[in-house]
């Protein structure tokens, strides 16, 4: 069928509230001093769950969850801007959102509020204020004083008069800088009558310190300020109370002088106090000697003081052990003691003094003879310590009763003794240690009694190698018979007989030692040295051994420990012995061959060596030579043509003054002055034979020249006359012709010395000046070593001319 529907209507209401954002105003920026708190007090805020203040600054918020919170600055805030935000917080169906809002202040700075006062003024109850304020970045502009009596001033440094002293009143500054911050001071100002003080005190000792306490006499409330000591030793010191040490004992004017908050001193208050020195205390202690006790004797002094109370502590455990002056205590135990001594003076001074104290063991002396069967002179004698604490012992003193005494500083387990004459001797031994500060010592003493001993001795002398040394014993035996003798002949081998004979194998020095006993066993023993000496150390040498010269013969030999006195040469020569003597002979052989020579030497000892040699003697060269003069032409030179024969060497000396100027078989030398001269050559053969010869030879410089022009007229001398020139000149002469062949000049002087005399020819003829022209001239010349003049090269390549011209210049 065709359904029915059924209709109806449901109406329901639903509220719905819209909350709003949050709005936020922190309010309006503000300038603020720095010690006024600053209320926020137009911050609104709207739609907030809640709020927070924060700042960038220092100061804090009386409440931050406050909309009008209070800020209260910090100083370090002063003199910049910080910013305050403000936070509101939306609800939570706004999805907790927020808002901000910032606002500026600018913080100044306050004054900082400061003052004094003085009331030092003759006027009762005047009181100067003096203004220390600081403005705090800004000037101060005003000043408020309340004096605490219904008193004001604005005044930055006022004075006042009370009316009443002797009692204190609140003074209040307020003061304002520019910036109209203030700031406010209070503070109590005491107005009194004259101060007056006095002071206590206690005498003391040295070194410990003095308590001084000031009091006020007047007024009973006065307030002191200050108090002042002069403790009369050039020290000062303020406050109160005051200890002080003085740094020497004595007598000392103390002084006070107080000064009230106004600066006014108080009358000077003194005293005389006296500082008592200390007592000086000492001890010397001395350990008793053999005291099983280890018993030490104390005896206490004082340099300075008079001493009521003597104490000591002997084992250092802080316990007094005894109270008299010079004690004496038992220590039982070796070892180091710290021992103090206390002492009290008069005035209740007390001064102590610590030492260390070494108690030492009981030492006693001991000792024991070893090997007393040999108790003899001379012989070593040995004493062994056996004394008793030998490691603490310091100093042993033996006393062997001969007047010797041995002092050792360490232990000798071993002293050895010998005696030089018999008899009965007393040895003493002293121990010594040091006790603390002094010595104790323990002695001992034995008797010994010292038989005689044998004088040993021997004779002997030095010998040559080869030959038997004989020993002879001259001991002595001192009237005891001796019956034993023992040889050491230093080389391994001994002997015991009375006079042996050795051989000894090899020269050198051997200590030889005899040990002589007697019958009682006294022995005494010698050694000496015995010198066997070596034979002399032969050998020759020999030079030039050439016929027909002289050969040198040389010893070179040498002797052990002495020199050679005695050569004896014999050289064999044709069959016959030709003796020689001396350390270097010499000897010409006529022939050449081969020749036995002998040397026999003697040394100072008697030593005697001899050796042979066969010698051989040489051919010696033949030496000459002749000479070509003015070798090439060359005046003073020389060409020495060598004629010797058998030679392979040459030496020349072309002066003969040792020096040798060539050793060339045909030298040239060149003379450089006139002379007499001495040519010298050696010659030399392969067995350096040689053989010299010595020639004469005379140099002279011959020469002549003559000038081809001359001037009269120069000023030269040596132009303006025509004169040859030369040297060596026996004889010559030399003329001048004119043109027409007539003589007009000529000279055939010659001066000392082979040279021509001046003054030549003037250019003039029989005193007419002869005209300028060319003239002929004519010379002859014989020199001194014999030679003709050949005339004079004038350059034309021709031969030398002796004519030619000369020019005459006007």
């Amino acid at each position: 069928g065709v359904g029915s529907c059924i209709s109806d209507t449901i109406t329901d209401t639903l509220n719905i509230q819209i909350d709003g954002l949050p709005e936020v105003n922190a309010g309006t920026n503000a300038t603020i001093c720095d010690n006024e708190p600053y209320l926020l007090f137009d911050a609104l805020v709207s739609n907030q769950d809640s709020v927070l203040w924060t700042t960038n600054g220092s100061g804090h918020f009386d409440d931050s969850t406050l909309v009008n919170a209070t800020y209260y600055p910090d100083e370090n805030d002063a003199g910049q801007y910080i910013t305050l935000t403000l936070i509101a917080y939306g609800t939570s169906s706004c999805n907790n959102s927020t808002a901000e809002s910032d606002l500026l202040l600018f913080v100044n700075h306050s004054p900082d509020p400061d003052f004094t006062y003085s009331d030092g003024s003759p006027i009762e109850g005047f009181v100067q204020f003096t203004d220390l304020s600081s403005g705090g970045w800004s000037n101060i502009t005003s000043w408020q004083w309340d004096f605490g009596d219904n008193a004001n001033s604005n005044l930055q440094h006022p004075s006042h008069i009370y009316q009443f002293v002797d009692s204190c009143y609140n003074v209040q500054l307020i003061v304002t800088n520019e910036n109209n911050c203030s700031d406010t001071i209070q503070d109590s100002v005491c107005v009194y009558s004259e101060l007056e003080v006095d002071f206590t005190y206690n005498d003391t000792c040295f070194g410990n310190p003095i308590t001084f306490t000031g009091e006020v006499v007047q007024p009973s409330n006065a307030i002191v300020n200050t108090w002042f000591w002069d403790f009369g030793d050039g020290n000062q010191q303020n406050g109160n109370p005051v200890t002080h040490i003085y740094e020497n004992p004595g007598s000392y004017l103390v002084t006070l002088i107080a000064y009230d908050n106004n600066g006014n001193p108080s009358p000077s208050a003194y005293y005389l106090v006296e500082v008592y020195p200390l007592p000086e205390p000492g001890f010397s202690w001395n350990q008793v000697v053999g005291d099983p006790d280890l018993s030490v004797e104390f005896s206490g002094l004082v340099s300075q003081g008079s001493v009521s109370l003597w104490e000591w502590d002997f084992d250092n455990n802080g316990t007094i052990d005894d109270t008299g002056q010079n004690p004496e205590w038992p220590f039982i135990t070796p070892g180091s003691y710290l021992v103090t001594l206390y002492v009290t003076d008069i005035n209740g001074c007390t001064s102590e003094i610590t030492q260390t104290v070494i108690v030492l063991p009981l030492i006693v002396s001991s000792f024991e003879v070893i090997d007393d069967q040999s108790m003899c002179t001379k012989h070593i004698i040995q004493f062994a310590d056996n004394s008793v604490y030998s490691d603490q012992i310091e100093i042993w003193e033996w006393n062997f009763g001969d007047g010797s005494t041995e002092i050792h500083y360490s232990y000798q387990d071993i002293v050895t003794h010998a005696y030089s004459s018999t008899g009965s001797y007393d040895v003493c031994l002293i121990v010594k240690m040091t006790a603390n500060q002094g010595m104790i010592s323990d002695t001992s003493c034995q008797t010994i009694e010292i038989f005689q001993s044998p004088i040993a001795d021997y004779y002997y002398s030095d010998i040559c190698i080869g030959a038997t040394t004989v020993f002879t014993d001259t001991s002595n035996s001192n009237n005891i018979p001796i019956n034993s003798w023992y040889w050491n002949f230093d080389n391994g081998d001994i002997d015991t007989i009375q006079n042996p004979q050795y051989l000894y194998d090899s020269a050198g020095i051997y200590n030889v030692e005899l040990i002589v006993e007697n019958e009682i066993g006294c022995q005494d023993t010698v050694e000496k040295p015995v010198r066997v000496f070596a034979l002399p150390a032969i050998s020759f040498t020999y030079e030039n051994p050439c016929v027909q010269q002289t050969t040198i013969f040389t010893d070179s030999s040498y002797a052990d420990g002495g020199e050679i006195t005695n050569w004896n040469w014999v050289i064999t020569d044709q069959g016959l012995n030709i003796n020689l003597s001396g350390e270097s002979v010499n000897y010409l052989f006529d022939s050449t061959g081969v020749y036995p020579v002998n040397l026999t030497v003697v040394d100072e000892h008697g030593c005697t060596n001899s050796f042979s040699s066969e010698i051989e003697i040489n051919t010696t060269p033949f030496s000459d030579f002749s000479m070509i003069k003015n070798y090439d032409g060359i005046q003073g030179q020389v060409k020495f043509e060598n004629h010797s024969t058998g030679a392979v060497e040459y030496l020349w000396d072309f002066e003969w003054d040792d020096e040798y100027n060539s050793v060339e078989e045909n030298p040239v030398y060149s003379y450089a002055s006139d002379g007499d001269y001495t040519i010298e050559l050696i010659a030399y053969n392969s067995d350096y034979c040689t053989d010299t010869i010595r020639k004469s030879y005379k140099m002279r410089f011959v020469s002549l020249f003559v000038p081809n022009a001359f001037s009269p007229e120069d000023p030269d001398p040596v132009v303006s006359r025509f004169l040859p020139s030369g040297v060596g000149l026996k004889e010559y002469s030399i003329e001048v012709f004119d043109t027409w062949g007539t003589l007009i000049w000529s000279s055939d002087k010659i001066t000392i010395d082979g040279q021509p005399a001046g003054p030549g020819w003037d250019g003039t003829y029989k005193g007419k000046i002869m005209p300028t022209g060319v003239y002929v001239w004519k010379a002859y010349a014989e020199f001194i070593d014999g030679t003709i003049w050949k005339g004079s090269d004038i350059g034309d390549g021709k031969e030398p001319h002796t004519q030619g011209s000369v020019m005459l210049i006007r």
